[in-house]
C-alpha cells in the first residue's frame, strides 16, 4: 500500500489490487472503505495506478495490508444507470439507423446518451414512444448482459443479441435488475440527439 496527497490537499491511497471502479467512461467512481478509512472518490493516477481518495487516513500506513470494501448500494445504482444507458444506445442505433451514439453521462440525476443523427433527423416524439416500448420489452425479457473481449484492450458489453459496445465500466448481469427505465426528455438540435433518462 502507498499513500500521498493530491495538489488540493486530499489524501490518497494506492494498493496493488483493487476492486474499486475509478471514475471514467461516463460513470461515477465506487465508494467504500480501505482499512476502515472512508473512500470518497476513486480515480486513475500516473503509471496505471488507481488512487482512492480517503477522508480519514491517519489509521493507515505505507506497507499495510488492508481490507477493501466497495459500497454495494452505490455500486448497484451506478451499474444499473450505466447498463440502462447502454440499452438506450443499442436500441436507438438498431431502430433508427444510421443514428450512432457518441457520448454518455451515467451520473445519478443527470443520466443521458447523446447521438449523431448522421443527417437523418427523426421526430423526438416518435423516438420517445418507440424507445419506451423497446425498453420495457427488453427488461421484461430479462436479457443477459455479457462481458466480451480482453478486459484491458477490447472489453465490450453485449445486451442480449444487440451489438456489443466497447466499455470498461460496471454493469448488472441481467436487465431484470433495472425493473424500469423512464425516458425523461428527447431533444434534437444541430444534427445531434440527446436522450435523458432515469431509473424508476
Amino acid at each position: 500500500m502507498d499513500m500521498g496527497l493530491q495538489p488540493d490537499g486530499r489524501s490518497w491511497v494506492s494498493v496493488d489490487r483493487s476492486p474499486f471502479h475509478p471514475q471514467g467512461g461516463g460513470q461515477k467512481s465506487d465508494r467504500g472503505t480501505i482499512g476502515g478509512a472512508t473512500v470518497t472518490h476513486v480515480m486513475h493516477g500516473d503509471g496505471g495506478n488507481v488512487l482512492h481518495l480517503v477522508e480519514d487516513p491517519p489509521s493507515l500506513h505505507v506497507g499495510d495490508e488492508v481490507d477493501l470494501c466497495v459500497d454495494p448500494v452505490w455500486r448497484k445504482m451506478n451499474s444499473t444507470l450505466h447498463t440502462a444507458g447502454h440499452l438506450i444506445a443499442t436500441i436507438v442505433e438498431q431502430r433508427f439507423s444510421p443514428v450512432r451514439a457518441y457520448g454518455a453521462h451515467h451520473w445519478p440525476g443527470e443520466a443521458r446518451v447523446e447521438f449523431n443523427l448522421a443527417g437523418a433527423p427523426i421526430d423526438p416524439a416518435r423516438i420517445e414512444a418507440e424507445l419506451a416500448v423497446d425498453l420495457a420489452t427488453a427488461i421484461d425479457a430479462n436479457l443477459l448482459v455479457a462481458v466480451e473481449g480482453d478486459p484491458y484492450t477490447t472489453r465490450a458489453i453485449r445486451i442480449g443479441s444487440y451489438s456489443a459496445i466497447p466499455c470498461g465500466g460496471t454493469h448488472v448481469s441481467y436487465l431484470g435488475v433495472l425493473v424500469s427505465v423512464s425516458v425523461k426528455k428527447v431533444r434534437q438540435k444541430a444534427g445531434t440527439l440527446r436522450i435523458s433518462y432515469d431509473l424508476n
